[in-house]
């Protein structure tokens, strides 16, 4: 996105984060009923993933999964239909021409039909939430709202979120 920071490019690949969540579960340090939030970039990616959101739905931990929708991912399907977890897709548009100037690639039709499979997966269709975040001279102006919010009732979406991005 052209908004994203590089502040991790040059961080650690393939971190693993499982064997140290498993390691707090076994030692007790962290218990069920809380709630875990995947985020920074595109989580869906992360080493492990699906074994981590399995981990925290079997230990009894509601998910919140912040992506850019462009990955389907089963295992998040899987919790939002048994209600043990959400999904917070970052569109930022409600059209191909905007999603491709603000993400800068050509996936808008493959995220819209990721969100039409959440949904479809969703026990609670409100844990399937729209995230547009305003982008100066791209998206902030009522045109492109109005089209976000055609998205939304298209796509029949009951929850939204915006972030007012203010670094770019």
């Amino acid at each position: 996105c052209i908004y994203c920071s590089d502040l991790y490019s040059e961080g650690p690949k393939n971190y693993d984060t499982y064997p140290i969540i498993k390691d707090l579960i076994e030692k007790g340090y962290y218990e069920s009923g809380g709630e875990a939030t995947l985020q920074g970039g595109e989580p869906t990616i992360m080493y492990n993933f699906d074994k981590l959101v399995d981990l925290f739905i079997t230990h009894g931990t509601t998910i919140r999964v912040h992506t850019s929708g462009i990955r389907y991912s089963e295992v998040v399907a899987n919790a939002l239909s048994q209600d043990k977890g959400s999904v917070v897709i970052s569109i930022d548009s409600g059209c191909r021409e905007t999603y491709k100037k603000i993400k800068q690639v050509e996936a808008f039709e493959s995220v819209c039909k990721t969100i039409e499979l959440y949904l479809k997966a969703a026990k609670n269709k409100a844990s399937v939430i729209l995230k547009y975040v305003l982008v100066p001279g791209y998206n902030d102006n009522i045109k492109e709202i109005d089209k976000f919010f055609s998205l939304v009732n298209k796509l029949q979406i009951s929850a939204v979120a915006f972030d007012i991005e203010v670094q770019y």
